[in-house]
C-alpha cells in the first residue's frame, strides 16, 4: 500500500488507501487509399489542474472491484481516491451522482488514415482528426502500427512536446517486412528487410526515432505475398529487445507465433484462422509474460453487420461515422472485392476465433484490445467497444476485456493507466456499469483528459477560424511549406501508379505515371494542410487560389480540401498543360465536385490544398509548382 498524497482541505481520515499498480508497448492488415497530411495543434486541455469528481462509482480493472468514492485530480494525474468528498475543495468540483468511471480506453491497433467501406467507399481523416473522434469516443490513447513514419513520429512527437487536444499518439511507424511484402501494397513508404544484416542495421537506425515499438510482419498464411525468413525475423526482434524497445508480430500461423515468441516477440498480434491455437502455445506465452492483441473486430466484424444489420443503428456508431460510410455497409450489393475477400476470409475463421481468445485468456496470457483500425470492417474509435463486446462474447470475462483496453495495454506502453494514484487522469465517465453489459462503454456521460474535462462536440464540430496568410507556398524550403506543414504523397493502396517528388531551384517538381485498377479510376498527387490538426480554417476574405505552374503530358486538379467532403470529391479545377511557368488565378466560385452528391461551398472549413492526377486511363504527368496562394478581389 501507498500512501495517496494529501492537499490542504483534504480530510486524511477520509482517504481511501489503494495498491499502486507499476507500469509499463505496441500490430495490423491495412486495405485502404493512404492519403496522409502532416496533421499543428489545440493545446491540451486548458485547466488541467484541481479537479474533483465526487459520487462517482469507480471502476477498478486492477482489484475487479466498483467502489463508491471521490477522485482528486491534480495536474493531469491522480492524486487521491476518497471514501467521501470533502467539505471544502480548491478546484472545480463535479457531482457525478452515481455514474460509472473507468480508464480511458486505448486501441492498440489501429491505422489511423480513416474508414474504408463496400463498394471502395472511404472517409479520409488523417492522423489527428481519426485522434480527435477517438477521443470523443472515451479511446484516450491508440496505437498506430504502420503510417508513414515521417509524419506520424512528427505528429506523435509535437503532441508530446506542444500538446494536441486528441487521444494520444503512440507508434510503430513504418511496417518491416520484405521485398515485395505485406506492408509495400499500400502506395506508402516503409522499411524494407531481407537479411539479418539489414534488419539489426534498420531496427537500429528506426531507434533514433524513438518508436513506441517495432511491427515486424511474419506472415506464412498469406502466400500471395513472401515475407521475411526466420533468421532476418529473429535479428529485427533482437536487436529492438537489446535497444528496449517492444516487437509486436503481425503472424499468419500459429507456427510463425512460436518462432516470433522463441526470438524474443513481446507481442503477437492477429488469431490464426486454421484452427484453435495449440495449448502448448498459449502456455509459452503465458510463461514469456507475451501480449496477445487479437483483433477480433476486423476478423470478424464485417460478417457480423452483414448477418446483423442492427450493429450499424449503434448511436455512438452515427455520432463518429459519416452516413455514407454506414450505408454503404448496409448495401450488401456494393461489396467489392477486397470487402468480399474480408468476408469469405471471416466466414473461414468461424468460432476458431473465439475459441482461441477464451484459451489464452484462461491460459493467463495477457490481452490488448486492438481493433485494426482502417480496414474493412472496423471505424476508428468506435470499433474499440466493439472488439471489447466481442471478447465478452467469446467467454472472457468484463474485468479482462476491461483491462485489455486500459491497465493491461498501459502495462504494455509503459504508461500508468488506472483509476489509482499516480494515475494519468485520463477517464470515461459512463451511464452504465460496463461489468453488468460491456456495451455500456458506449454510454459515454463525459470524457476526461489528461485532468480537464473535454468539450467532446467541439472535437466533431470545431469552431473556424480566419485565414489570413496569403502566401501557402513558395517552396523556397524543402523541409516545411511556408504554412510550416510538409507536402504528402497521394497515391492508392495496391496502386502500380508512381509519383516522385523533387525540390530544384526554389520549386517543387511532380512527375510520374497515373495507373487505373480494377475498372476504377487511377488517383496520384501530392496534398498539403494547412495546419497539421485538420483545423477548418475560413478563407472567405480571399477570391481564389493563385498559382504558377508549368505542366506536360497530363491535365492537374487543383483542390481545395475541406472538412465536409469526407471522400476525396473537394472542390476544384482543373489545370491544362502549360509547358512555360504560367501564373493562374482561379476563383472559389469556380470550384466544382466532380462525381458525388454536393456539398456547398463554404469557404469556412477549408483546411488542404491538393494537386491530382485521376482518371480512367493510364497517364504520364510531368509538373513543376513555384508559388501557390490565396488572392483577393482586385489584387
Amino acid at each position: 500500500m501507498v500512501a495517496a498524497r494529501l492537499r490542504a482541505g483534504h480530510p486524511r481520515s477520509k482517504r481511501l488507501r489503494v495498491a499502486r499498480l507499476s507500469i509499463h508497448v505496441n500490430g495490423y492488415r491495412m486495405r485502404s487509399l493512404v492519403l496522409l497530411l502532416l496533421l499543428s495543434f489545440a493545446a491540451t486541455p486548458a485547466g488541467a489542474q484541481w479537479l474533483l469528481l465526487k459520487n462517482a462509482r469507480i471502476v477498478d480493472p486492477v482489484r475487479r472491484e466498483i467502489r463508491d468514492g471521490a477522485i482528486v485530480i491534480d495536474n493531469g494525474k491522480i492524486s487521491d481516491i476518497l471514501r467521501e468528498a470533502p467539505s471544502v475543495f480548491k478546484g472545480e468540483v463535479i457531482d457525478l451522482a452515481g455514474k460509472w468511471v473507468i480508464p480511458g480506453l486505448n486501441d492498440m491497433h489501429v491505422h489511423s488514415f480513416g474508414n474504408l467501406a463496400p463498394g471502395n467507399q472511404i472517409a479520409y481523416l488523417g492522423t489527428a482528426e481519426a485522434a480527435k473522434i477517438m477521443l470523443y469516443a472515451g479511446v484516450t490513447g491508440f496505437l498506430d502500427l504502420f503510417s508513414p513514419e515521417d509524419q506520424i513520429f512528427r505528429l506523435r512527437d509535437a503532441q508530446r512536446a506542444n500538446g494536441l487536444l486528441a487521444a494520444d499518439i503512440y507508434c510503430a511507424g513504418p511496417i518491416l517486412t520484405c521485398t515485395g511484402g505485406h506492408g509495400t501494397e499500400y502506395g506508402m513508404p516503409t522499411r524494407v528487410i531481407n537479411s539479418p544484416a539489414e534488419a539489426t542495421a534498420t531496427v537500429t537506425d528506426l531507434a533514433k526515432r524513438h518508436p513506441d515499438v517495432v511491427k515486424i510482419v511474419y506472415d506464412h498464411a498469406f502466400t500471395m505475398m513472401p515475407t521475411i525468413d526466420h533468421a532476418t525475423m529473429e535479428a529485427a526482434v533482437k536487436t529492438a529487445s537489446k535497444l528496449g524497445i517492444q516487437t509486436v508480430i503481425h503472424i499468419g500461423t500459429w507456427k510463425d507465433a512460436r518462432e516470433a515468441l522463441d526470438a524474443g516477440a513481446t507481442c503477437i498480434t492477429h488469431i490464426y484462422g486454421g484452427g484453435d491455437i495449440p495449448d502448448d502455445l498459449v502456455a509459452l506465452m503465458a510463461k514469456r509474460r507475451a501480449y496477445e492483441c487479437p483483433t477480433m473486430t476486423v476478423e470478424s466484424d464485417l460478417l457480423n453487420m452483414y448477418r446483423n444489420p442492427a450493429l450499424l443503428d449503434r448511436p455512438l456508431l452515427k455520432e463518429v461515422v459519416t452516413p455514407a460510410i454506414i450505408a454503404a455497409y448496409a448495401d450488401s450489393m456494393v461489396m467489392d472485392p477486397r470487402s468480399k475477400g474480408f468476408f469469405t476470409w471471416q466466414a473461414q475463421i468461424g468460432t476458431s476465433l473465439f475459441r482461441s481468445v477464451k484459451k489464452l485468456a484462461d491460459g493467463g496470457v495477457p490481452l490488448l484490445a486492438g481493433t485494426d483500425a482502417g480496414n474493412p470492417g472496423t471505424f476508428q474509435g468506435y470499433s474499440l467497444h466493439r472488439e471489447l463486446e466481442l471478447m465478452v462474447k467469446s467467454g472472457v470475462s468484463p474485468w479482462t476485456a476491461l483491462a485489455a483496453a486500459t491497465t493491461t495495454a498501459g502495462d504494455f506502453l509503459g504508461r500508468k493507466f488506472g483509476v489509482e494514484p499516480g494515475s494519468i487522469a485520463n477517464l470515461v465517465v459512463l451511464d452504465g456499469s460496463p461489468i453488468d453489459d460491456i456495451a455500456n462503454t458506449q454510454k459515454i456521460a463525459m470524457v476526461i483528459y489528461h485532468g480537464a474535462v473535454v468539450d467532446r462536440q467541439a472535437l466533431l464540430h470545431p469552431a473556424s477560424k480566419p485565414w489570413t496568410a496569403r502566401l501557402i507556398d513558395d517552396f523556397s524550403d524543402s523541409a516545411r511549406s511556408t504554412a510550416g506543414t510538409a507536402w504528402s504523397r497521394i497515391i492508392e493502396e495496391g496502386s502500380p501508379s508512381t509519383l516522385h517528388m523533387e525540390y530544384r531551384n526554389g520549386a517543387m517538381h511532380v512527375w510520374g505515371k497515373m495507373m487505373p485498377k480494377d475498372g476504377r479510376p487511377g488517383f496520384v498527387g501530392i496534398s498539403l494542410g494547412l495546419d497539421t490538426a485538420i483545423t477548418p480554417f475560413d478563407v472567405t476574405g480571399f477570391a481564389g487560389m493563385r498559382i504558377r505552374i508549368k505542366s506536360a503530358k497530363s491535365r492537374v486538379s487543383l483542390n481545395a480540401m475541406t472538412t465536409g467532403v469526407k471522400n476525396y470529391d473537394f472542390h476544384s479545377v482543373r489545370i491544362e498543360l502549360h509547358p512555360d511557368f504560367t501564373q493562374l488565378d482561379f476563383p472559389f466560385t469556380k470550384f466544382r465536385q466532380s462525381w458525388s452528391a454536393p456539398v456547398p461551398w463554404t469557404g469556412r472549413d477549408m483546411y488542404g490544398v491538393g494537386l491530382w492526377v485521376s482518371g480512367f486511363e493510364p497517364a504520364d504527368y510531368d509538373f513543376t509548382i513555384d508559388s501557390i496562394e490565396f488572392y483577393t478581389a482586385g489584387q
